[in-house]
């Protein structure tokens, strides 16, 4: 029923979608934006790889086009520790640059080459672009895109050392065990079994090392936030949120016998037939609601005598988002105004600590709302997946890091950055 809003998600999606335009080797103080981690990346329009007017190329009889993978040198650049360039004093090896770098590539082109052949056209400023210069324009484009990125990243890790964050050695462990457990889940929950596990690895271009290596990034970004603005949170949190555990009777899925369209019925008999549908539909859910609501004032008068809560909730609630803790104990839901239904918002804050409120109807159906106390121990078991979902919070660290982009120092290992291309690292 809540809608969450998750700003750092899976840090390991199978594709990487862009929106970001970033630094060019020659230019490191061009300027940048975008997402402040590996989850938080956006979704690219195609566009922005693609260079010149291509209206121009179908008015020219006389375009010219190179072929990616004729034009490009295929020669390996290097093997997976060979270093590219460092940013802030971290070396970038080949294998992670490959992995941001082949997976933009494949947000544009879905796998196929040609998308970076290159065709000559007229710029706006009416001079011939050659065929060879579009393909290597589309290949630099591409290329500020994956620094930005790896810019991004790597200016995590200096704001949260000019704020004296970082991650103790023990927290280092608990991250990588983190990433075991989470492995060892995703494995268990499609059967995967090692080799399959590394060939999704591979089919994403990715390695252990780097999967690792994304999760204590991301563990150090949530110690960064929770430094930064935890005191200032909490004291939010108790002003602006409530806290509530609800019992649902669900009403918004009736069961009926819906009549079926025949093939070859006409206009007037789908019509018809339609109407009869919503009737059906009608007539079922209002016997459901009456039924859900006996039920519900059953229950109420149950809660209000003083019968445990959290019992009547295990044996009635239909909610399955609302899930015991391992003691059978249920939290409930921690939220502020604009969260939740507005029926279901309004009551829940007009109760006091520990006050039942009567029967609710919103469309999920018939709701007894119970609001509990926020206690100092659920703050701080959950204040960072909570901290998460705030917008005002996240936004402040997504600006404040954002700040240190343009600093950022990039030293490159020419021989080898020069070579990168499209060709030659698939």
């Amino acid at each position: 029923m809540k809608s969450y809003k998750k700003i750092l998600a899976a840090v390991m999606a199978a594709a990487m979608l862009f929106s970001i335009a970033g630094c060019s080797k020659n230019d490191s103080s061009s300027e940048s934006s975008g997402s402040t981690s590996d989850s938080a990346a956006e979704t690219t329009d195609n566009s922005e790889v693609q260079t010149g007017d291509s209206s121009a190329s179908d008015d020219s009889a006389a375009a010219e086009t190179v072929i990616a993978e004729e034009y490009f040198d295929s020669t390996p650049v290097g093997d997976s520790d060979t270093v590219v360039m460092s940013i802030n004093g971290n070396d970038i090896t080949l294998a992670e640059y490959r992995y941001y770098f082949l997976n933009i590539k494949s947000s544009y082109d879905y796998g196929d080459n040609s998308y970076w052949n290159g065709e000559s056209y007229e710029s706006d400023e009416g001079e011939m672009v050659s065929a060879e210069q579009a393909a290597d324009d589309k290949l630099a484009a591409l290329k500020e895109q994956v620094l930005t990125y790896l810019k991004n990243n790597y200016t995590v890790e200096s704001f949260a050392a000019s704020n004296n964050v970082s991650l103790s050695d023990d927290e280092v462990e608990k991250a990588k065990k983190q990433y075991s457990d989470d492995v060892e889940k995703y494995k268990a929950e499609n059967s995967f079994s090692d080799d399959d596990w590394k060939n999704y690895l591979d089919s994403i271009y990715c390695t252990e090392d780097l999967y690792q290596k994304s999760v204590i990034r991301q563990n150090l970004e949530y110690k960064t936030i929770r430094t930064l603005y935890e005191d200032d949170f909490k004291e939010n949190v108790l002003s602006n949120y409530v806290m509530a555990k609800h019992i649902l009777f669900a009403t918004n899925n009736p069961q009926y016998d819906e009549k079926e369209i025949p093939e070859g019925a006409t206009d007037e008999e789908i019509a018809d037939i339609t109407e009869q549908n919503e009737k059906l539909k009608e007539e079922a859910t209002e016997k459901l609601k009456k039924e859900k609501r006996a039920i519900a004032e059953e229950v109420l008068a149950k809660a209000k005598n003083g019968e445990d809560f959290d019992e009547l909730i295990a044996e009635y609630n239909e909610d399955p988002g609302e899930t015991p803790n391992d003691d059978g104990k249920y939290d409930g839901y921690l939220f502020t105004t604009g969260e939740m239904v507005e029926e279901f918002e309004t009551a829940a804050f007009a109760l006091g600590i520990d006050e039942i409120s009567d029967i609710v109807e919103t469309d999920y159906g018939y709701h007894i709302i119970k609001r509990v106390d926020i206690s100092d121990k659920y703050l701080e078991d959950n204040i960072v997946d909570i901290m998460m979902t705030n917008d005002t919070y996240y936004q402040k660290y997504s600006t404040a890091v954002k700040e240190l982009i343009d600093t950022v120092d990039i030293q490159y290992n020419d021989d080898v950055y020069d070579k990168i291309n499209i060709m030659s690292l698939t």
